[in-house]
C-alpha cells in the first residue's frame, strides 16, 4: 500500500509535467504529436522518481521500465485513437481517458515486472 501511494504520489508531480505538457502542446499540435512529445517527458521523468522514490531498495531495469513505459503507451495511443478519431469524442476527454489507462497499465507493469526482482 506504501509503494501505491508514492506511485501516486509521483503520479501526481509526473502528470503536472508530462500531462500539462500534453495539455499545452494540444494548442499547437496535432493531438497525436502533442501527446507522444507530453508523454516522452513524462517517462524519463517518471522512471527517475519511481526508481529512486517508489520502488527503492527493489533492483529496477532501465530497459523494462522503458518496455513497460512503451506497451502502456500503445494503450494509451491506442485509446486515444479510438475515442477522438474513431468515436470523435473531443480532444480532451480523449487524453483524459487516454491518460487514466496510461496510469493503471503503468503501475501495473511497473510494479510487477520492471522492479522486480527476478532470481
Amino acid at each position: 500500500m506504501i509503494e501505491f501511494m508514492r506511485y501516486c504520489l509521483v503520479g501526481v508531480i509526473n502528470t503536472i509535467i508530462g500531462f500539462g505538457l500534453v495539455l499545452l502542446f494540444s494548442l499547437v499540435f496535432i493531438p497525436e504529436l502533442a501527446n507522444s512529445l507530453g508523454y516522452g517527458i513524462g517517462i524519463c521523468i517518471s522512471y527517475v522518481l519511481n526508481s529512486y522514490f517508489t520502488f527503492r531498495g527493489k533492483k529496477g531495469s532501465l530497459a523494462r521500465f522503458f518496455i513497460c513505459a512503451l506497451l502502456a503507451y500503445g494503450l494509451n495511443l491506442f485509446v486515444l485513437f479510438l475515442l477522438y478519431r474513431v468515436l470523435g469524442y473531443e480532444a480532451i476527454i480523449a487524453q483524459v481517458c487516454a491518460a487514466a489507462t496510461y496510469t493503471i497499465c503503468s503501475f501495473l507493469l511497473s510494479r510487477y515486472f520492471a522492479f522486480r526482482s527476478f532470481k
